[in-house]
């Protein structure tokens, strides 16, 4: 269980960090999205008005009319975006072997009452300790 749950650990705080940047990147290219959209018709408005300008006189106010009712079609540059894929393990918030990790992982399951848990035994930290190399003797001085 410990080993699992270190995994589990990595895993989850990986995804937290990986929607936040997801859901960051996201906000950031919807910005920018927008802005695209809206250079995009201006772009298509003035290719409209510039050929009425260039068509000598034949129907301009009729082309000009045109310009200003001219709809754009945008649909091919919206970015659909998806959703945020789901894991197939649900992170735990309840520490291993408290009352909430139990209810969730052992006693709210259907088996439980056929297969009970054995005792849960916390895990322990591992704690690692590292010491300075020992230095190398120094050689003695002899006196000259």
């Amino acid at each position: 269980a410990c080993i699992h749950a270190t995994k589990q650990d990595a895993v989850c705080s990986c995804q937290e960090r990986e929607i936040g940047h997801f859901r960051a990147r996201r906000a950031k290219i919807s910005e920018g999205e927008h802005v695209r959209q809206h250079i995009y018709i201006s772009a298509v408005q003035m290719v409209c008005y510039i050929d009425v300008l260039v068509s000598n006189g034949a129907n301009q106010r009729e082309g000009l009319q045109d310009c200003k009712e001219l709809s754009v079609d945008i649909s091919h540059l919206e970015i659909a975006y998806g959703p945020v894929p789901e894991l197939e393990a649900a992170c735990s918030s309840a520490p291993l072997c408290s009352d909430g990790w139990l209810s969730e992982e052992y006693e709210a399951k259907s088996w439980h009452d056929k297969v009970p848990a054995a005792a849960c035994v916390p895990c322990q930290k591992t704690v690692v300790i590292t010491t300075a190399p020992t230095p190398a003797p120094t050689p003695a001085l002899t006196p000259a």
